[in-house]
Formats: C-alpha cells, sequence, structure tokens
C-alpha cells in the first residue's frame, strides 16, 4: 500500500547504520503497534526511497511525520520520547482510544 491509501498514517524515515534510528525504531515500532487500528505505522528506508524523501522534505534522520491521505500534516525531527511518540498519536494522528480501551 501507499502513504496515500491510507486517511492518516504515522511515517518513520530512517537510515541504515544510524544510531539514533536504531536506538529509536524498536520504541517507535512497540508504541505504534498499540495505535495500528487507528493511525499505521510506515517505516521508509530514506537511503533507499531518497526521491520521496526530498518530496517529503526530509534532510536528517529519525524524522516522524505524520500523513493524511499521503501528505505531511506535521513533522518531527530527531528522535523522540516515548511519550512524545504516544502524544504524536493521540494528538496529531487524532487516535481518540488509549491503548487497551475499546472504542465506543
Amino acid at each position: 500500500m501507499r502513504p496515500s491509501d491510507y486517511p492518516i498514517a504515522v511515517l518513520v524515515a530512517w537510515a541504515p547504520g544510524c544510531g539514533h534510528c536504531e536506538e529509536y525504531l524498536p520504541r517507535f515500532q512497540a508504541i505504534a503497534g498499540q495505535y495500528a487500528a487507528c493511525a499505521p505505522a510506515l517505516l521508509v528506508d530514506a537511503v533507499q526511497n531518497g526521491p520521496y524523501m526530498q518530496s517529503l522534505g526530509i534532510e536528517a534522520t529519525p524524522t516522524t511525520i505524520v500523513l493524511e491521505r499521503g501528505r505531511p500534516r506535521q513533522r518531527f525531527e530527531g528522535a523522540l520520547t516515548d511519550a512524545q511518540i504516544e502524544q504524536v498519536f493521540l494528538g496529531a494522528a487524532r487516535c481518540a482510544v488509549e491503548p487497551g480501551e475499546e472504542a465506543a
């Protein structure tokens, strides 16, 4: 699927050999998995997808972007804390359900 196929998605641009990315990705994936039904997480290798990264204006990794129908809505550069990752899903991606809760 393409990023534009999702109403809302959270993309992380990462690069092989990036120490910050290696630290960030496992934490991001663990938290993102809790919100997968609301906003899927898309992990994109910035090296192998250079033209796409340029189209999004990504110059450094890791970069986290909230996409709305494939278009950047909000960008966060650098590795986020766990609390910041949750805020991406609860705030920017507008996920209304806390992890473990059922939707009303």
